[in-house]
């Protein structure tokens, strides 16, 4: 399992699955890097501006970042609407495995799902998101980034390796994510000797 990633709503524990897989992965001799959609993003844009990204945070206003961050996005996707997902599968080294902490988009999802990735849903009740932080915030909350997939209907097909329910205990949490790496880099582990 190369490339795996998760789906869900805001504060429903994506990025702490994200690092317990990654940490129980390592148990088992396995490396992942952490990758982002976001950090992509930053890091194409700082390169088509020929700055790094943290050379782009100290030249740049954070209103003019966010305007000529936000042109640059859709300048790109507007041609191409697979062009992020893309950009991120490129920026991996041959064999090199990862774990993408926010698939929110079917185009996202589409790419993964045709480079082999496991792509996992996590389940969180909005009381227990609650509890982590989270308040609805119009703008954010229901925009189609955030929904998208979050909400699709149990009646269209997504190819989902599996549900995590988070209901809120890190012992829980940390049993889901080492069900998931139990199961399949056991396997792969197995399909190798």
């Amino acid at each position: 399992m190369r490339i795996v990633g998760f789906v869900g709503k805001r504060m429903s524990g994506k990025t702490e699955a994200t690092n317990l897989f990654i940490q129980q992965a390592q148990v088992c001799g396995y490396t992942y890097r952490k990758l982002s959609f976001v950090d992509t993003i930053v890091e194409l844009f700082a390169a088509s501006k020929q700055m790094s990204a943290e050379e782009i945070l100290y030249t740049y206003s954070e209103d003019q970042y966010l305007q000529d961050l936000w042109e640059f996005v859709h300048d790109h996707t507007a041609k191409d609407r697979y062009f992020l997902p893309m950009a991120l599968i490129h920026s991996l080294a041959p064999g090199e495995r990862a774990v993408i902490d926010d698939v929110s988009s079917i185009e996202e999802l589409e790419v993964l799902w045709r480079h082999g990735a496991k792509i996992f849903k996590i389940e969180t009740s909005p009381e227990k998101r609650s509890q982590r932080g989270w308040r609805y915030t119009k703008g954010i909350d229901d925009t189609a980034m955030e929904t998208e997939l979050a909400d699709m209907s149990p009646h269209v097909f997504v190819p989902y390796g599996g549900f995590i329910y988070n209901n809120g205990t890190q012992w829980d949490l940390e049993k889901e994510i080492g069900n998931i790496v139990g199961k399949y880099l056991f396997q792969e582990a197995i399909k190798v000797d």
